[in-house]
């Protein structure tokens, strides 16, 4: 059973003392109750503050009430000519501008959504020939990116091609895939044990293959799906440890969040990579 996160109270100097921790709803949680708080608005007589939640909880609504970010100086990411080409492209039949894609992804990594890959450069590597792709992203996210330790050049480019999925995160391409963090989940015996025999028959291990889902489903060539499992095999439940690459955890987070509306449940990396075992193993619990 998912837990939702808590966080401390608000400490006062004076007045009465705060009652205990309080529960942060989690996306699907608001989502419920604004859906509800709509249909409220609608049955008592406020059907225009209804269709202004109703607007929020469409597909790109949060922008609306987002706070304007400005722009700032000219920021010049050096890139190969054809990557800036596809970066224009894919923005374009979006509708998205770039600078706006480079603030979303600079306040993400801020507020620790996102984590930027950034490899280093191999001793003696020639650089490709490269072109100027010109930004203007906000100048206080871009000193707070630089104030991590991150070149805000570079952590730009990693979240431009990670949001419209070109470059290294192109399906097909080389992806991150070492090992992270212990981040372990519950599943049934049943489950572990069938995981752990498929995973060893084929010479990998349950982590690798979450790396494997966590890429695919990236590049949208794999659609996660919610765990249900029967009742009578929830009572033994044990630990299935994986250690996924942090990057890969990080990304999925955030495609996670932005594919909620269309996919009707927000996909977090545990349950991604849970839901491609079973998939690729042909495991199922009836």
């Amino acid at each position: 059973m998912a837990i939702a996160p808590t966080r401390p109270p608000n400490r006062h100097r004076n007045g009465r003392p705060p009652r205990g921790p309080r529960t942060v709803p989690t996306n699907n949680d608001l989502r419920r109750q604004l859906t509800q708080a709509s249909a409220f608005l609608s049955e008592n007589g406020a059907p225009q503050l209804a269709q202004a939640v109703d607007t929020v909880l469409a597909p790109g609504g949060w922008a609306l009430i987002k706070p304007a970010i400005s722009s700032g100086k000219n920021m010049a990411i050096a890139v190969p000519e054809a990557l800036r080409d596809e970066l224009h492209a894919a923005a374009k039949a979006a509708g998205d501008s770039l600078t706006d894609i480079v603030n979303e992804g600079f306040d993400l990594t801020v507020n620790g959504s996102y984590t930027p890959h950034i490899p280093a450069r191999e001793r003696g590597t020639v650089p490709k020939v490269l072109k100027n792709l010109n930004v203007t992203p906000d100048d206080t996210l871009r000193q707070q990116v630089k104030d991590m330790g991150l070149e805000p050049t570079k952590a730009a480019l990693d979240y431009l091609t990670f949001k419209y999925q070109v470059g290294r995160y192109a399906a097909g391409s080389s992806t991150p895939v070492g090992q992270g963090k212990d981040r372990n989940t519950n599943v049934p015996r049943e489950v572990r044990d069938r995981i752990r025999e498929a995973a060893a028959a084929a010479g990998r291990s349950a982590t690798e293959d979450v790396n494997e889902g966590l890429a695919a489903y990236l590049a949208g060539n794999f659609a996660s799906f919610p765990l249900s499992w029967p009742a009578d095999v929830q009572d033994d439940m044990v630990v299935l440890k994986l250690r996924p690459n942090d990057d890969l955890y990080q990304q999925v987070m955030v495609a996670g969040r932005e594919r909620a509306a269309e996919a009707g449940f927000t996909a977090r990396p545990l349950q991604v990579g849970v839901s491609f075992l079973l998939s690729k193993y042909g495991i199922e619990i009836k």
